[in-house]
């Protein structure tokens, strides 16, 4: 750091003493590889981490999903998912039911009817 003219010496300076004979002159393109490197080993460390990290974390889902077999004839709740405007989701109804189930089209889709009528 210059002051007036001459260099100051800061406490740091004191403590960690700096030589210039000891800085090593790295040519700009030279720079810029190296940190283009380092950077690609660290995106290659961190996709790793969150590959596996994903992949504990689809284990731990799996273990909690729970899948239900209804049959046809079966009483069901139907999920709500459709909200009104101006009413807060904590107020409103978020099954509706029970339905029979008429058909089952995948193991996680079912036909219900909605009403008596079907």
């Amino acid at each position: 750091m210059l002051c007036l003219g001459h260099e100051v010496r800061l406490p740091a300076d004191l403590v960690f003493p700096y030589n210039d004979s000891a800085v090593e002159v790295v040519q700009f393109a030279d720079y810029v590889e190296g940190l283009k490197n380092k950077m690609m080993h660290s995106h290659a460390i961190a996709r790793k981490y969150l590959k596996r990290k994903a992949e504990l974390s689809n284990e731990i889902f799996d273990t909690k999903v729970a899948e239900y077999s209804y049959k046809e004839g079966d009483l069901v709740w139907c999920l709500h998912e459709i909200r009104k405007v101006g009413v807060t989701p904590k107020l409103q109804k978020r099954f509706e039911g029970p339905y029979v189930v008429i058909n089952r089209t995948s193991s996680f889709n079912f036909e219900i009817a909605l009403n008596n009528k079907g």
